[in-house]
């Protein structure tokens, strides 16, 4: 039988073992189109590296409404049982069991509507009016539904075989017992965990402060909007793509600052500066400057305000992101100027990376 001989295949990507980071390494050449292999790292291992260099964030409390869509701190435990009595869940009279029978009617004592209170126990042989969410009364253990029932003068006759213990009834902390975890510690809060705090009386939540994301563009090709363009420049619009994105998820984008000019000294100045504010950003996003052109001066601007987490993705396109981290502990990112970039950056390294 002929033996197949295949060609030799390249190596995975995708199993690629990550080469250490060194100075070596930022020094090699580099196109300004591509990235060798040795300078790019995998996207699994970027978000690992960055999601370890940010900062605890602190806990703050927060009203229900702020809290939407943050990270919850710490377990919210329930400080009462829901319901917080025993009530009912339909329209009709509030029963005995024991006291149902077709031949037997049972004289209405009274009512109990939502919010009653003060009710007096249920005697013998009676039934109570009651409306959905309303306590039932001591020694009731079962609602008839009004379509159940037939009622003649202050005479309730039960016209259902239907009707078991416990029938359209709701116990005390059959939903949550005092002491339950409601919530746990890292769940993003959305309308409905809200509505399950405010429904035990709780009127704020722990959540982890929003991130402070300061954004810094860099590009002579770049105009702000609103102001007269020169030839050979457009408009910028990564910041409002950025910005935008990130505020959806209830990311605090600090104010924006003026674009920098290509040059290293500028780009490191503008760093610093934001580095320098109090608070500091938990993250910095550099966008722009980041390949290997003659005028791409991000990376030298960087190179000397920290440790390298990475310097190239293995991924297109983005492939020119890179990352330190300063002795402060907060890290920068520096992205390609490409919106197309930017585009797949945020939700593919950015998201992740943040936690939305």
């Amino acid at each position: 039988m002929k033996t197949l001989s295949l060609p030799p295949q390249p190596p995975n990507p995708l199993t690629r073992v990550e080469p250490p980071l060194s100075a070596g390494n930022l020094s090699a050449p580099m196109d300004s189109c591509d990235f060798p292999d040795e300078n790019a790292v995998l996207l699994h291992t970027a978000i690992a590296r960055l999601r370890a260099s940010l900062n605890p964030r602190p806990t703050v409390r927060l009203p229900l409404i702020q809290a939407l869509n943050q990270r919850l701190a710490t377990p919210l435990i329930a400080p009462n049982p829901f319901p917080p009595f025993h009530r009912a869940m339909m329209d009709g009279y509030a029963a005995r069991f024991s006291d149902l029978s077709p031949q037997s009617p049972l004289d209405r004592a009274g009512e109990s509507a939502a919010g009653s209170a003060d009710l007096a126990p249920l005697a013998q042989g009676t039934v109570v009016a009651i409306a959905t969410g309303a306590p039932l009364p001591q020694g009731a253990d079962c609602v008839i539904r009004k379509e159940y029932a037939r009622v003649e003068a202050n005479k309730v006759f039960v016209t259902s075989e239907l009707i078991r213990p416990g029938a359209d009834c709701e116990s005390c902390g059959s939903v949550a017992r005092q002491g339950d975890i409601l919530i746990p510690a890292q769940t993003r809060l959305l309308p409905a965990h809200l509505a399950v705090a405010a429904r035990h009386g709780v009127p704020e939540l722990a959540v982890a402060r929003a991130y402070g994301i300061q954004i810094l563009l860099i590009g002579n090709e770049l105009a702000p909007a609103g102001q007269p363009r020169q030839q050979g420049q457009i408009y910028e619009h990564n910041h409002i793509l950025i910005e935008s994105v990130l505020a959806q998820h209830y990311v605090r984008v600090l104010p924006e600052e003026p674009i920098i000019p290509d040059d290293e000294h500028a780009i490191r100045a503008a760093v610093l500066k934001s580095l320098s504010t109090t608070p500091p950003p938990d993250l910095i996003l550099l966008v722009g400057g980041t390949s290997a052109g003659n005028h791409d001066y991000t990376r030298a601007a960087l190179a000397p305000l920290g440790t390298w987490l990475f310097h190239g993705l293995n991924l297109r396109p983005g492939r020119p992101t890179c990352a330190i981290k300063t002795p402060q502990g907060i890290p920068l990112i520096a992205l390609p100027g490409s919106p197309k970039a930017i585009a797949a950056l945020l939700p593919g390294l950015i998201a992740p990376v943040l936690g939305f």
